[in-house]
């Protein structure tokens, strides 16, 4: 897999987890960033992700205003990477396309 970087970004939580708040919401089924809110109390979602805390949606849209459109296009990039190898593992398969998009293409 094609490694992208998303550095240029100042943070104060660390990056990981509000990636990881986003990729859930996507591969979960979440159409906005609303959703995450269902992650965030659902005790078995957190389970089995094998988490005690989701972050919430205000880290999240905070998180998300630090991007440019650049940064939202390699974030893109990166979850369809992840789905082509979920898929290939999956089915021995190239995957028909990416889940979802975060930008508005």
């Amino acid at each position: 897999m094609q490694r992208t970087s998303l550095s240029g970004l100042v943070y104060t939580v660390h990056l990981t987890l509000p990636v990881l708040t986003h990729v859930y919401n996507l591969f979960l089924g979440g159409t906005c960033i609303e959703d995450i809110g269902h992650l965030q109390y659902s005790e078995p979602i957190r389970r089995l992700l094998g988490t005690q805390q989701i972050p919430g949606l205000t880290t999240a849209g905070d998180f998300l205003r630090r991007f440019e459109v650049s940064h939202i296009d390699r974030l893109d990039r990166v979850g369809d990477a992840i789905w082509q190898d979920v898929w290939k593992h999956s089915y021995g398969l190239a995957a028909p396309g990416m889940l979802s998009s975060l930008s508005n293409k």
